[in-house]
This record gives structure tokens, sequence and C-alpha cells, in this order.
């Protein structure tokens, strides 16, 4: 045995030492348009717009300024953002659910890119039961309506957190967004830590309707719902809950973000490819719809 780990630590040296940097000596690669996205009914639309890296760039997003981006409704042309700073451009046209919008990006340096995604419809739903557990935990049971055509669904879960400034002796009440673990099939046996079972844990906390397309579902999940005050744990009812509907488009780059940080860089997994929807770049032009439920 000993002479087996021998071999290999020699061999393991071998091909280190081995090693050669071979400078690249190809067609410098061709950058393109980075078209980034979200689009939320009962908002404004904004737009991020940077160009794209290849191996012999530096290791930096470079944001673009002087690029043309024009927003389109159900077809017809609504505006051309304006740019707010660092690639960011804004529109003025409010987004309303149940509605298709196009975004243009067109550049000097860069062949024109664009994409579509239509806001879906706000989320039925209903918290039915909720259940304080030991170790600080809550159990939620969430009653879903779901509508007949296809869906999909983020479910994201926050708390209040107190910040306290010993300077001014005030506290200041922020949001904190927390994780969900569960066994109900829909959400894929979503856990905060998995050691056992090598698939991505689903941190973003989607799911579809392939489950219960078209019926009401109950779904059931827990979460952490203590804050800390004065140095003493308590328990609160201030949980706030938002079921999104999002596009497809949006369920995919989410699914394929939680697959590529999940493998990283193992040896013995392939790349994950980031979903994009973009015609002629990269990037992700989705849309959502929240529903923040009030608990009973």
């Amino acid at each position: 045995m000993k002479r087996i780990l021998l071999y290999i630590l020699l061999a393991s040296s071998f091909l280190l030492s081995c090693e050669t940097n071979i400078p690249y000596e190809g067609e410098h690669p061709k950058n393109f348009l980075v078209l980034n996205c979200q689009i939320f009914a009962d908002s404004t639309i904004m737009v991020l717009v940077t160009k794209s890296n290849t191996i012999v760039d530096p290791d930096r997003i470079t944001s673009l300024e002087d690029a043309n981006v024009k927003l389109f409704e159900n077809g017809m042309f609504i505006e051309n953002l304006t740019h707010i700073e660092d690639g960011i451009y804004l529109s003025d046209h409010i987004a309303s659910e149940n509605l298709r919008y196009r975004i243009e990006v067109s550049h000097h340096d860069y062949n024109t890119v664009y994409s579509e995604a239509t806001v879906p419809g706000q989320a039925v739903a209903e918290i039915i039961t909720i259940k304080d557990k030991p170790e600080l935990e809550t159990e939620l049971k969430l009653k879903i309506t779901d509508s007949k055509e296809k869906n999909y669904y983020k479910l994201d879960i926050y708390i209040p957190s107190f910040e306290e400034d010993k300077l001014s002796e005030s506290t200041t009440k922020k949001l904190q967004r927390q994780n969900i673990w569960s066994e109900d099939p829909v959400l894929n046996y979503n856990t905060v830590k998995d050691e056992v079972r090598d698939a991505p844990p689903n941190k973003f906390q989607i799911f579809d309707d392939d489950l219960f397309n078209g019926e009401e579902y109950v779904l059931t999940f827990s979460t952490h719902s203590y804050y800390e005050q004065e140095g003493e744990l308590k328990f609160h009812n201030d949980i706030k809950v938002n079921l999104e509907c999002i596009s497809k488009e949006l369920f995919m780059y989410y699914k394929t973000l939680d697959a590529q940080d999940w493998y990283g860089e193992s040896p013995f997994s392939e790349p994950v490819r980031l979903h994009t929807n973009i015609i002629n770049g990269s990037g992700i032009l989705g849309a959502c719809n929240a529903n923040y439920i009030h608990l009973p």
C-alpha cells in the first residue's frame, strides 16, 4: 500500500513538473453584446448592457454607455431607453402582465442583439398553516391555485433583521432572504445542505407545475424564523412570503446558474452553459410577477 502511494505521489510530481504555458497565437476572438434584463410587472424596465470577455481580455465586466436600447410592447415601438450609469438603461414605461416585450440593443462596434419575454399573470396562493417547530424553525403550508397553462414559480421568504447602531443608539429594521428546506417533490426535495445527493440544491427555490397543472396544490416547506435582539433569540410572526410567477426563460436561467455554481470546476463534471435567450449575443431577458402573501 505504501509503495502504491509513493508511485502516485511521484506520478503527480512528474505531471506537475511537465506543465507548460503555451501562448495563444490564434485569431483574436470577437466580442459581442451582453443584454441582461428582468422585467417586473407594474414597474419600469431597467436593462444592463455590457460586452463579452474572451480568453485574451482582462477578467472584468465592461459596461457600454453609448448603446441604443429600444423597447417594444406587443410588437409596437414604445421608446428609446435612457442611459443612467455604468451600462444601465432605464425606461419610463410601466410593464403590464400578459403583455409581450421586446428589447433591441445596437452599437456601432457589435452586431445588434434582441430578445422577447412575456410578463406572466400573478400567482394565486394563500398561506393556510403556519406552525413553530423546535430548533427555531417554522413550517408553512402554501396553497397554490394553478391555471391550466404552463407555469413557473419562484418562492422567496423574508424575515426582518435588526441592526443596532451603537453611536446613535438606534436600531434599523431590514428584510433578510431566508433559505427553505422541504421534502415536497415539487421542490425536488430542496435542502439547505445536501451531503448525499450529488445534485444542485435548488438555491433559487424555483419549481414548475408539472405535478399539479391546472389544480390546487398545498406546498409544505420550513424556514428559520428567529431574530436576535439584545442578545436573545426570538420567534417572530413577521414572515413575508413572495410567490413569483416567472417566465420560462428566467426559470431556465436560474436552473443552469444553480447547476453551474454546484458543479463548479469539478474535473468529473461537464461544463454547464448558462441558459441565454439573447439572439446574436448573450445574457437573459426574463419577466416575473410578484405576489406578497400575508400570513393568516
